[in-house]
């Protein structure tokens, strides 16, 4: 079968053809032959009726694939093929049943017709064939909504094609408007044409090339409201436009103001001079008379008063500029509930880098103020919400602008009401800017009054009245649709599959997960469980055809979707229950319930069958002791420190040595590194790198280079003009095992590491031998810092702060020593920095929240995994670090209550990657319902699934970082080494065995039932270089459960920084 590209509104588009399955010729590319679109639009939507014949002039069939682009605005509802002259509907299927069908059947020669979204508004349509000297003939509609810019609505359809039409036609025709349209630029010509309370245009075009756009406008009625009504069975739908009678701004005078100003780390991103003189210039103008200043990093640092007379009246500008600009940023320490003032002015860039992101408002007015490049201009404008403030943005406002913007109330749309209670509103959005209110509802009692409640959190409502007519009828309009093309962008966007696959079922529309297909022979509808078309549904159930009802179908799908992904779950719990006891009982799921369409029944046999198809690719009080029992790692009791290791693997050649002779790299290496060979430039240029090559090099390519790192980032091109040789800190050479071992096939030609003056602590060794953590000794800052009085700590930190500042994991250092020497409040403090540095980074946000558990500030620690499992809804590791810093607050129903909610969440894709987490979390949940049964409330959970584990010893190992480390091992006493992933039977004392999760993100389990008295050592094989960002520290952390399950358990916990290791570490010891 050959393929020929055909396309249709494509910006950038080409023809192609593939070569036949059988052994005919190629052929020719197929013909447009004919196009005709016909549009109909209002003042609210448009609906686009296009019809394609397509001419085959060559000897034998072909099957035609076009690809075309629509706006992020329209939407494919409907597709039809031509079958022996006549029109055949499309089923609306999820993609990959609709692929299947369409792939087998083509096998076949049997006609279908398949229509897919590839990408954000690009699309594909398949035929197939189209016959030797024939043509082939499909329809298909888009509607959209036509949301007004400045005082006209636009409509524009792309046809850029490169090729030209035999015969080409359009109609448009603009119901129920005053006012003329006019052709903006593009392939329409002529005037439209009034007809009644209509206009309409027609053009007929000859070998007609399509290379442009359909464009028109609508304008718009500037003061008379507009509506529309559409009679759908027994509801009338319906679409309001007007321009509401009441302000949308007041003038203000503000007196007394608040003023809170984000003094975190990261306000030297903004222009505070800027600020400052806006601030001064707002208080001249409105001659305001007291200011209250309340700056904040992760919290409320002081609050200032200032009254604005005599010559006192400027030193609040002092005082801001005194300000120490340090730690992190959470607006949602901010509580503007009882403020009462005039206005509410917030300076910040809106970026929250930790804990909760907004702040609790109450009535005031809020004015969201920044001049940063760099803003979070959504939070800025949640914070703003309905309280009648404004969003100020001083990088693009003039000052002038800006003060009077922050002189005005913004009235608001606030709650819309029917007089009779009969009207639903299901759609409603307010464009400031225009001034305009579109509503869409559905009435059901005939002609109603609408109540347009406006104003804001500080003023009470103004009421306007606006009477919905229900005889004004628009039975062209798509406005029954309103809501679905509102939302269908934002829908196309989410990551859900269900919710996606559920939304294009329901409207019938083409989405990332649904497409259109067109069969020609009635078996295969039944054959393949596609939805058949309203004519042909007849003939399907003589077949015996049973399709459910949308509703009963979709909940039938998902009920077998939670059964077959619970089911893994469990089979991986039952391989711990087999080795727990090989005598006891596995857990046993029952299947969802035979189901009835109809007078015929479909046997849960028959419903796995098809169902699995369908799932095919998708789903496959304790006491919190010290840790001085943990010997051998960084330290005895909750907290961590970092070593560091210098290899025998690695050549290193230091700055004092050398570089003060030297005026590139290349000369600094030469004659310093055996096996290491330096060639001049031929053509002796200054600044032109020499050639390096390292002896015993392999590579896979012709570039014998080996690879520069330049702290911790890869480098190509020259490295001279990247670096100052005399900035250079040291020059490490890795070669062999050494370089591959780290950077993969791109260190086979040699890494040369280069660290500079202030990245230097961002190297990375590697050991081949076993090493102990405890070993190493601390970075030069932790040695300068530990040196430091007590007294002087803090003026040594911020010394130490300009040289290392910029690496996240010295605020983990220095906030880690503070807390050991009992400065717990500078300890958190310094601690937010890391997440200010780090942009909010989740993974350092995880690492903090490691800490703070550490630290045994539990309520700190939940607030910010609260706010990273909102940010990582798809991240099953959050879940879990929430559910147990619940627990170690004491609140052992919420983490109950969360784990069993993640152990029955759908990761859809990610369901095979996480089978086994989930078992760890059930294995988690029985324990804590073993313990505490007499306080919880279990009644939502499967009783099947309760079923404990209890062992001796149980150690978890997880970390902050996606890929960084494999290969756990536990070395028990004795000797004897628990390894493998998953379930591996080699550990040879106790019966004890390891599990790993399928990345190494996820939580290393091992378990010991009844262990041996003595030391374990847990070992890691550590890594970190697939391209994760190197400032990031990465955090493992070891949780040893003693008695797990049992009356006595106890838990202690050890978070180990990793930076600067690489190889086989031993990183904790317990002794049982």
């Amino acid at each position: 079968m050959q393929k020929v590209v055909v396309l249709l509104l494509c910006l950038c588009i080409h023809f192609s053809k593939a070569v036949a399955q059988t052994n005919r010729p190629w052929d020719k590319l197929a013909h447009l032959k004919r196009c005709s679109i016909l549009i109909t639009a209002d003042l609210f939507t448009a609906t686009t009726f296009i019809e394609m014949e397509f001419y085959n002039s060559g000897d034998s069939e072909i099957e035609g694939l076009y690809t075309f682009c629509l706006h992020p605005d329209q939407v494919i509802t409907a597709l039809q093929l031509d079958l022996n002259g006549k029109y055949r509907d499309g089923s609306i299927e999820e993609r990959w049943k609709a692929q299947n069908a369409y792939n087998r059947i083509v096998g076949k020669r049997i006609d279908p017709a398949l229509l897919q979204m590839n990408g954000l508004n690009e699309y594909s349509l398949r035929v197939y064939p189209i016959p030797a000297k024939s043509s082939r003939k499909i329809t298909m509609t888009i509607q959209q909504l036509l949301k007004p810019t400045a005082s006209t609505l636009t409509y524009s359809l792309p046809l850029n094609r490169k090729d030209t039409t035999s015969q080409f036609n359009i109609a448009i025709k603009v119901y129920n408007t005053e006012n003329r349209p006019f052709v903006n630029n593009g392939l329409l010509q002529g005037l439209f044409l009034p007809q009644g309370t209509s206009f309409y245009l027609n053009q007929q075009e000859q070998n007609f090339r399509l290379d442009g756009n359909i464009a028109f406008n609508i304008p718009l009625s500037q003061t008379a409201p507009f509506l529309c009504t559409k009679q759908m069975g027994n509801e009338t739908y319906f679409a309001l436009r007007s321009k509401p009678k009441q302000e949308y701004q007041n003038t203000i005078t503000p007196e007394h103001i608040v003023v809170y100003w984000d003094a975190s780390a990261s306000s030297e991103k903004r222009n505070i001079e800027k600020e400052i003189t806006f601030l001064k210039q707002y208080i001249g103008y409105y001659k305001v008379k007291d200011l209250t200043l309340i700056p904040f990093s992760y919290k409320p640092l002081d609050t200032a008063s200032f009254t604005m007379n005599g010559a006192n009246s400027n030193r609040w500008i002092s005082y801001l500029r005194s300000l120490e600009y340090d730690g992190g940023t959470q607006l949602g320490s901010l509580d503007m509930s009882t403020i009462k003032a005039d206005a509410v002015l917030l300076f910040s860039d809106g970026i929250n880098t930790y804990g909760k992101s907004l702040p609790k408002t109450g009535k005031a007015r809020i004015y969201s103020v920044h001049a940063a490049h760099n803003a979070n201009m959504t939070v800025l404008n949640t914070i703003v919400g309905s309280s009648g403030g404004s969003l100020i943005d001083l990088t693009k406002l003039s000052m002038s602008e800006a003060i009077q913007v922050a002189g005005k109330e913004q009235i608001q749309l606030l709650d819309i009401q029917s007089v009779s209670g009969k009207t639903i509103i299901n759609q409603q959005w307010v464009d400031t800017a225009l001034q305009q209110l579109t509503v869409a509802g559905v009435a059901y009692g005939g002609i109603d009054t609408l109540l347009l409640a406006y104003g804001n959190n500080s003023r009470e409502a103004t009421i306007e009245r606006v009477q919905v007519n229900t005889q004004q009828h628009c039975e062209s309009s798509a406005i029954d649709r309103i809501p679905l093309l509102y939302e269908f962008d934002k829908m196309i966007r989410s990551l859900d599959w269900y919710k996606m696959v559920g939304y294009g079922k329901k409207h019938k529309v083409v989405t990332p997960n649904t497409s259109f297909i067109v069969l020609e022979r009635v078996e295969d509808y039944v054959n393949y469980d596609i939805e058949p078309p309203a004519e042909l549904k007849e003939e399907c159930e003589k077949l015996i055809y049973v399709k459910q009802n949308r509703i009963d179908r979709w909940k039938l799908y998902q009920e077998w979707n939670a059964f077959n992904m619970l089911q893994g779950v469990v089979a991986s719990y039952n391989q711990r229950i087999q080795w727990w006891d090989k005598t006891a009982s596995p857990i046993r799921l029952l299947s969802p319930n035979t189901t009835v369409a109809g007078n015929k029944e479909k046997s849960d046999a028959d419903a796995s069958n098809s169902l699995s198809n369908a799932l095919s690719g998708k789903v496959s009080g304790l006491s919190i002791t010290n840790g001085n029992a943990l010997e051998e790692v960084v330290v005895t009791s909750y907290g961590m420190s970092r070593r560091r290791d210098v290899s025998y693997s690695v050549t290193t050649i230091r700055q004092q040595d050398i570089f003060s002779s030297v005026t590139s790299v290349e000369q600094a290496l030469a004659g310093r590194v055996a096996g290491l060979e330096v060639t001049n430039s031929n053509n002796g240029l200054a600044g032109d790198a020499a050639t390096i090559r390292i002896r015993g090099a392999a590579s896979i390519t012709n570039n014998r280079q080996p690879l520069f790192v330049l702290d911790g980032i890869p480098i190509a091109g020259n490295i001279n003009h990247l670096v100052n040789v005399h900035d250079i800190e040291r020059i490490e050479v890795l070669k062999d095992a050494a370089a591959t071992a780290l950077y993969g096939s791109q260190g086979a030609n040699g890494v040369i590491v280069i660290v500079t003056k202030k990245g230097k602590d961002t190297r990375y060794q590697y050991n081949a031998t076993p090493y102990k953590l405890k070993n190493r000794e601390d970075l030069e800052y932790l040695q300068e810092l530990k040196a430091a009085r007590k007294n002087e700590k803090l003026q040594t930190y911020h010394q130490l702060q300009q040289y290392y500042g910029n690496g996240v994991g010295f605020y983990f250092d220095v906030a880690q020593h503070f807390f050991e020497i009992g400065m717990h409040h500078d300890a958190i403090h310094v601690l937010t920095n890391a997440a200010e540095y780090a942009d909010g980074d989740v993974q350092v946000l995880t690492a903090i929240e490691y800490t703070l558990e550490a630290w045994k500030e539990y309520a700190a620690a939940v607030t910010i995994y609260e706010e990273v499992m909102k940010q990582s809804e798809n991240d099953i590791q959050a879940y879990r670090n929430l559910a147990w810093a619940y627990y170690q607050q004491g609140s052992y129903q919420k983490a109950v209550n969360l784990l069993y909610e993640t152990i029955m969440k759908s990761w859809e894709q990610q369901e095979y990657a996480v089978k086994e987490t989930k078992a760890t979390l059930l294995n988690e949940m029985n324990a804590i319902i073993a313990i505490h049964k007499e306080r919880l409330d279990i009644s939502k959970i499967d009783t099947s699934l309760i079923k404990p584990l209890p062992v001796d010893l149980r150690i978890v190992v997880n970390g902050n970082k996606t890929y960084y480390y494999h290969n756990v091992s536990v070395v028990e006493p004795g000797g004897a080494i628990a390894y493998g992933y998953y379930y591996d039977g080699n550990s040879k004392s106790r019966g004890s065995i390891l599990q790993s999760g399928y990345y190494a993100y996820y939580p290393t389990e091992y378990n010991s039932k009844t262990a041996a008295k003595g030391k374990y050592t847990v070992r890691v094989q550590y890594y970190d270089y697939y391209g994760q960002r190197k400032d990031i520290p990465a955090i493992i952390r070891v949780m040893a459960f003693k008695n797990f399950g049992k009356e006595g358990q106890t838990i202690q916990i050890e978070n180990v920084i990793m930076d600067n290791q690489n190889g086989v570490v031993d990183i904790a010891e317990i002794k049982y």
